[in-house]
């Protein structure tokens, strides 16, 4: 059976960087720092906030 701070270890390891694609910035996560659509807002539109936030809400439930 895996530890609570082993599972936090692999839970860590699942969170999702922005998006970003090398071959046209344009389609790039404007959060990723990569995205070369100046008109984009600076939120996050790849889905790895709303990611990261489910993995940061599990890992806080299991701390305690």
């Amino acid at each position: 059976m895996k530890s609570v701070e082993d599972l936090i270890r692999e839970l860590e390891e699942l969170k999702r960087d922005h998006f970003w694609l090398d071959e046209d910035c344009w389609y790039s996560c404007p959060m990723s720092g990569h995205c070369c659509n100046d008109n984009a807002p600076i939120v996050c539109d790849c889905g790895a906030d709303k990611h990261n936030a489910k993995v940061d809400a599990i890992i806080a439930t299991l701390k305690e």
